[in-house]
């Protein structure tokens, strides 16, 4: 459903970058799972270490609720180590 890269930026933030495959769905499913993954992303930004840039490619979005691409972001992040 997500694939999630991480490179060091050198700076003090941690900057996310979203792609969905546009072939997916229409316009208003895009920006949506775009919506929701900002959101899982704001919730655990705290954890989150500084200083990198996360770009998040989104495979899947029909019927992907809130808490599975939170809880897909989660796993991803923490198989990076990217969590304090």
């Amino acid at each position: 459903m997500l694939s999630v890269w991480a490179l060091p930026n050198h700076l003090t933030v941690t900057r996310l970058g979203l792609r969905v495959q546009r072939g997916l769905k229409g316009g208003v499913a895009r920006n949506r799972a775009k919506r929701l993954v900002r959101e899982a992303f704001r919730a655990h930004k705290a954890q989150l270490k500084t200083g990198d840039d996360l770009l998040i490619l989104i495979h899947q979005i029909a019927g992907v609720s809130f808490s599975q691409f939170e809880a897909e972001l989660t796993s991803a992040c923490s198989k990076l180590r990217l969590f304090n």
